[in-house]
Order: C-alpha cells, then structure tokens, then sequence
C-alpha cells in the first residue's frame, strides 16, 4: 500500500515495517480529509504503546490537531475480533500544531451504553485539569508535553547534547490506564531511571531454534510452568528438550521476564542457566546487582508498570509485550536489596494469584479502590524497600496495591464482557 502522505508532508522518515495496517489508513483517511473535517476511527488501541507506533504518534503531533483519545475499561466494543480498540478523534492535517493544545485521554469505566449522556459529553469537554470520578477520568496534557514525553536524548550529565529525537511513548498505559500518582511520579521525580541504562534485554527463543533435531538442555516452556520465582533444574516444569545451540538461543539469562502475562505475575530468577522460550532475557551490566533486580522485578510497583506498559490489544485479556518495552520500565536509582533470608524466603514460595498477594478481595461488595491492601508478609518486606527507594507516601503505596488489582481486574473482565 503507498503511504499517501498530504502534498506539503516530506516524507524524511522510514516507517517501521513492522507497522500493522491499520496505522497506514490513518494516513491515508487524514489525507482525504478537507481542511476543517474531522477523522474518527474506531480502531486497535496497539500503537498507543507499541514501538512501530512512535512514527503515527510523532507524525499526529507534528502536523494534526488531536482532540480525543478514547478507551472503554469495561467492555471490548467488538464481539467478533480479538482486539482491544480505542476511539480517536483527530483534526485534518495543518501546516501547525499549537503546542499548547490540550489532547484529551478519556477513560470511561462503565459501558458506553451507561456513560454517553450530554452532561459527560461537556464535563470532557471543559476539562481543563484531571477529572475522574465514578463514570470517566479525562487527563488533559499538551502536545508540547506530549512531545517531550517521548523524546531521547544524549547527556552529558545534566547537559542536553543534542536537539533529540522522537522515540514514543507509552499512551495507552500512562495516560488512559495510570493512576495519577504513577504519572506524577515518573514525571517529576529525579531518582528513577530507565531499565536499559542498568541492564541488557535481549530476545526470546524462536520455534524454529527448538525441537527434537537439536541438542538437548534443561528448558523451560512458559511462565505457566512455575509458581516459584527461584527456578531450578529439579522442578517440575523444567524439562531436557532440544534447542539450537548457534545464534542466541542459549544466550544464559538470570532473569527471565515472560512475554505474555494473564491473571498473575512472576519474573523468573534464573542462575542455573536454564533455556525459557517464551521469555525476554534480562541481563544486567553488573553481576552484583542480578539479585537486586530479580527482587524488583517481582515487587508490587514493578506489577504496576507491566499492567500499564503491556499491550492490552489481545481480545483475550493477554497481556503482551515487546523486547523494547522492558527497557523502558522505571526503576529507583541505587536501589539495593540485601537481604538475604527476606529474598531466599520470597524466591522459594509459591506465588500465589496477585488478589491474594496484594490482599485484595476483588468479589468483596467493597470496591477495590475502598479496601484496605493485605499484602502476604513477604511480599510487603520487599515492596517497603522499593516504596522508600521511590519516597511514597503511604496513601501512594496502598494505590499502588489497588491500582495493580484494579488493572488486572479491568483487563480480565473486560475479555469476559462479550
């Protein structure tokens, strides 16, 4: 399909070709726009999230007028397809964007069918600042800040080096699903980086690198074939199967982060070496802090932030994630944990579902966002270490165990809902 780009848009970029169709007929239906229509689809929600998408979003920011962002945390709009959608509503293209224009994300928590009346309709429309409440949250934020958001650029300390470039950012999961905690602190708190400056992600294992044809070693399907954290060749799950011994098959991993989660939620600590095929390997820069971010990457907050940078396009509640997405999860810097005895103990139990964990009660009559978190002991040991590291606050800290309920929640009902 040529990408019929309007008459005045140089076309300086490569579009990922790992861009799903649809991100071409936004496109091509802005092009046939006249200058004062409106373009309103009802489409995948993926390039919210997704790295492929980072072209549309920066191209949206650049040149049109984007009003709405619209997502449905009750219900999938469609029976038939497997897909999570979202409902935008973009101006035709302009020579100019404004940079103060305020792009509206809308997140409705109950059917469209309960929440589309006139008085929501204004109350969204005159949102100048966040506004939730039992119906919808609308998060207003400008384009310039949007922009900014998704830039990367080179530091010299606390220098700039260069003018950046545009690399996305997580839409979906930061301004339709975040709570608003997560977004003030990822915006305005100095002591977090990024999981790509302190370790390595690479790919996981491809069907055809495994099979009876090839060597055999201890390997491990899926994150459904464990409950415990610390895996070892002796458990159950682990088998003796084939896998190819050329490329980065058998690229050894201490961490292993699986690349679909459903209800719950587990990273693997991996030192024996075991092979996982439905797994990202996380290796870190320093051997020494390989405990330290198996621990995190277990915590409540780091749950948090898979539930919000996972994709949630699958129909089927799976939630999805891509190489390059693990390395931009947030983590506190000099974050160490050394306690042995809290983590051998933590690392050898059976995880148990994240409801039970987070000592939440999602059957209770008591909405989820009123009840008071019980943590299992262990699990609230590690996550105070990580709530220090990150200076919460002890309101922020029971959000975060109500907020990663709540999303888990959302995301399986709403497969259920059709």
């Amino acid at each position: 399909m040529r990408l019929d780009f309007p008459d005045d848009f140089p076309l300086k970029k490569k579009i990922n070709a790992q861009s799903d169709l649809y991100t071409y007929f936004y496109i091509r239906a802005l092009r046939l726009l006249n200058p004062k229509g409106i373009h309103t689809f009802i489409c995948s929600n993926s390039w919210l999230d997704v790295g492929y998408g980072a072209w549309l979003q920066e191209f949206l920011l650049q040149r049109c007028q984007v009003e709405l962002i619209i997502d449905n945390h009750a219900k999938r709009s469609f029976e038939a397809a497997d897909v999570n959608t979202i409902i935008s509503v973009i101006h035709a293209p302009q020579k100019k964007v404004d940079q103060n224009h305020p792009v509206k994300f809308v997140a409705f928590k109950m059917p469209f069918e309960e929440a589309i009346f006139t008085e929501n309709l204004l109350a969204i429309e005159d949102a100048g600042a966040v506004v939730s409440n039992d119906v919808f949250r609308v998060y207003p934020i400008t384009v310039k800040d949007l922009q900014e958001a998704g830039m990367e650029y080179e530091h010299e300390g606390e220098r700039k080096l260069d003018a950046g470039k545009y690399i996305g950012d997580k839409w979906g999961g930061k301004y339709l699903r975040a709570p608003d905690f997560f977004i003030k602190l990822i915006r305005t708190n100095r002591n977090i980086i990024k999981l790509s400056e302190v370790c390595k992600v690479d790919g996981y294992v491809h069907d055809n690198n495994t099979g009876n044809g090839f060597p055999k070693t201890h390997f491990i399907k899926s994150v459904k074939n464990t409950r415990i954290i610390h895996l070892k060749k002796s458990h159950e799950g682990v088998i003796k199967y084939g896998v190819k011994n050329e490329g980065n098959s058998r690229v050894k991993s201490p961490i292993l982060m699986a690349r679909t989660y459903g209800r719950d939620h587990l990273v693997i600590f991996n030192p024996e070496g075991i092979v996982g095929k439905e797994f990202y390997k996380i290796i870190p820069n320093k051997e020494e802090q390989t405990k330290t971010l198996a621990a995190f990457a277990n915590s409540t907050f780091f749950i948090l932030e898979r539930e919000l940078f996972g994709l949630t396009n699958l129909g089927g509640g799976e939630l999805k994630f891509r190489g390059d997405d693990i390395g931009m999860f947030f983590l506190p810097c000099e974050l160490a944990i050394s306690d042995d005895v809290l983590l051998d103990s933590f690392f050898s139990r059976e995880i148990k579902s994240i409801f039970d964990e987070c000592g939440i009660d999602v059957q209770s009559k008591i909405p989820i966002e009123e009840q008071e978190p019980k943590p299992l002991p262990d699990r609230a040991e590690l996550d105070k270490i990580v709530f220090d590291a990150l200076n919460l606050t002890a309101d922020e800290r029971k959000e975060v165990y109500r907020a990663v309920c709540r999303l888990v929640w959302n995301r399986i009902s709403k497969a259920k809902s059709v």
